[in-house]
């Protein structure tokens, strides 16, 4: 299982900060197919990068394992 709960991912660009991802709540379970649909910049490839932890900076993510 993968467990989103109030996650939140800000970039800083210049003097600009942008929130790519506000308080995400999401549980994925084992043997969920899930497709992550929407238009450019609304944060698809930051839950991507955070759910397979390619964002390791980051440990608001907890993955459970498959016999809980």
């Amino acid at each position: 299982m993968i467990r989103f709960k109030n996650v939140s991912r800000t970039y800083t660009m210049g003097r600009e900060r942008i929130s790519a991802l506000k308080n995400i709540n999401l549980n994925i379970n084992k043997g969920d197919f899930v497709c992550l649909m929407g238009p450019s910049g609304a944060g698809k490839s930051t839950i991507e990068r955070k759910s397979t932890r390619l964002n390791s900076s980051h440990t608001d993510i907890a993955r459970m394992p498959s016999s809980a």
